[in-house]
């Protein structure tokens, strides 16, 4: 008897793994149909934006209380977290069209609050459809053919004085007011930010 009943427990212990295992698998190819599928109808692929370029962009945004910042593709959302951790009454909106990336970023958004941190708000939508006239400060890292096409709407749209912060992209018809240069060893082609006053 004592045989048979470890045997029917180990046997329902072996089941249970499998189970498990098979749940993962699914959940595991589910998402990396999400992924492949949003980068296929989204604009841009997401990017990793390095750490290493994230303190020079906090430096010079120099945010103050009543500033509306604003991440235009904000991929998993680091650099709205990473900002937001200043603890000022400041407003950080993300937006981006890719489904991965806002569902990393809303889970990430949500275990922040969970955590008792700050959270931001993501907006599920096309660059080019969201009216940006909220925004005091900007922050892109778009490929020029993008920036170049929603930089009408910015002329546009954006309040007098309202600053866009460029990671390694220029706009192709409108001059930067100031160029930042920074160290980044192993990020040969994130060196640079284009600062843009409208």
């Amino acid at each position: 008897m004592p045989i048979r009943a470890w045997r029917f427990k180990s046997s329902s212990a072996h089941m249970f793994f499998e189970f498990i295992f098979l749940v993962i698998l699914i959940v595991t190819f589910l998402l990396l149909c999400l992924w492949v599928l949003s980068g296929y109808f989204s604009k841009s692929l997401f990017t990793e934006i390095p750490y290493s370029s994230l303190e020079p962009l906090r430096e010079e945004l120099q945010l103050k209380n009543g500033d509306i910042f604003c991440h235009l593709g904000c991929g998993d959302g680091r650099v709205l977290f990473y900002l937001s951790d200043q603890n000022l009454d400041v407003q950080y909106v993300g937006i981006e069209d890719n489904l991965f990336s806002y569902w990393v970023a809303s889970i990430h958004n949500k275990w922040n609050k969970v955590i008792g941190k700050k959270t931001i708000k993501i907006i599920y939508k096309n660059l080019m459809e969201k009216d940006l006239s909220f925004a005091t400060h900007i922050f892109s890292y778009l490929p020029p053919q993008i920036i170049d096409d929603i930089l009408p709407r910015l002329d546009e749209e954006l309040r007098p004085k309202t600053k866009l912060f460029s990671l390694s992209f220029k706009f192709t018809l409108k001059k930067p007011t100031k160029e930042i240069s920074f160290n980044n060893k192993n990020y040969k082609r994130l060196r640079k930010i284009f600062v843009y006053e409208f």
